[in-house]
């Protein structure tokens, strides 16, 4: 059974990042907050343009939760959403980011071992372009994850062999296991 007040730590933690950013750059990188008995780590994309960067990121994130024994992660997506009226349908052969209805999210992705849970909130903006807050959360709640960022907790707990072998493949990719990047530069 889902840990209600544990999920809603994971968001609120995750709602603070994405408005920090926010208020900070008017976007936010794609971001990972990984939480473990250790602490926690943040591991950032530079941009999920391309769909080859967006497999990165999301293979280093698992990995990452692997290399650190993640208990919970909370990834934050900046993106274009459709949300069908109450009681309503949207058309789904329309991607979101052509759809002339379309809405500006912060997509907060929380998983627990087990549950996932998602949700949306509309970044509003003023006349000029400048973000001036979240919206609410437009309620999708519990959620059959699927796709390349879902299931980025391991299925089971690692071994501490598992967790050095992605620690190894992190470093080989230029990856700390903190998240930071091993190019200063880059992080």
């Amino acid at each position: 059974m889902p840990q209600p007040e544990k999920i809603q730590q994971l968001l609120a933690a995750g709602r603070a990042v994405a408005e920090g950013f926010l208020r900070d750059n008017g976007q936010v990188p794609p971001m990972m907050l990984a939480f473990s008995d250790d602490g926690m780590i943040l591991h950032s994309a530079t941009s999920t343009t391309h769909p080859k960067v967006k497999d990165d990121f999301a293979g280093a994130c698992r990995l990452l939760a692997r290399a650190n024994r993640s208990t919970a992660v909370v990834l934050i997506l900046e993106a274009w959403a459709r949300i069908a009226p109450p009681g309503g349908s949207i058309d789904t052969d329309i991607r979101p980011s052509t759809a002339p209805d379309r809405i500006e999210v912060v997509s907060l992705n929380a998983e627990i071992p087990g549950h996932g849970y998602l949700a949306m909130h509309e970044i509003q903006r003023d006349k000029d372009g400048n973000y001036f807050s979240l919206g609410e959360d437009q309620g999708i709640g519990t959620a059959d994850m699927q796709g390349r960022f879902a299931g980025i907790l391991p299925a089971t707990p690692p071994t501490d062999i598992e967790a050095e072998v992605a620690r190894k493949v992190l470093r080989s990719f230029g990856i700390n296991p903190d998240g930071t990047r091993i190019n200063p530069s880059l992080n």
